[in-house]
């Protein structure tokens, strides 16, 4: 149900007419790792949309965390994902190369798994933040670098994830 309501906001956003404003859609990938001990990174993947004004944004984006495998036990592993909302802060520094940074909310959903059963599962929302580094390389590519930090991702313990993820961006 939630990944439908992204569906349903990206095309939304990109199929309305805001005045003065970019479009864009893009994709990134990148480490993801727990602020705790006992499990190894994961590959985080992101699927996002967003409007852009001048040096202001709002994204929308859904981010799977990967899979979190308990180290010395590769049957077991806690599974995560989020859908996001942010306000986008763009600093230009010229013409191609941009600073940002970002403040949002999320709403997130964890579940254990082990040899492939489902053990247990949570949900919640939380805030995250990040920054990062958006170049043009053409008129409507662009690459993005970001570090994102997102907290507490868990109602029965305090662990949360952070990613350094690179993707691609077309703009409409």
């Amino acid at each position: 149900m939630i990944k439908w309501k992204l569906i349903i906001a990206l095309v939304f956003m990109v199929t309305s007419n805001v005045a003065f404003a970019a479009n864009y859609v893009g994709v990134s990938l990148g480490p993801s790792e727990l602020d705790t001990t006992g499990f190894e990174n994961a590959v985080a993947t992101k699927l996002y949309g967003g409007i852009r004004r001048k040096n202001l944004g709002l994204e929308f984006a859904y981010l799977n965390l990967g899979d979190f495998k308990v180290r010395n036990a590769s049957f077991a592993k806690i599974e995560a994902s989020v859908i996001e909302i942010s306000g986008v802060g763009y600093l230009p520094m010229t013409n191609q190369f941009d600073f940002f940074g970002k403040l949002g909310f999320i709403s997130w959903d964890t579940k254990g798994v082990v040899n492939g059963v489902e053990i247990g599962n949570d949900s919640g929302s939380t805030y995250t933040y990040g920054f990062g580094l958006q170049l043009t390389v053409a008129e409507k590519v662009s690459l993005k670098l970001e570090y994102q930090y997102i907290n507490d991702i868990s109602n029965a313990s305090d662990v949360s994830v952070s990613s350094i993820l690179i993707g691609g961006i077309v703009n409409f």
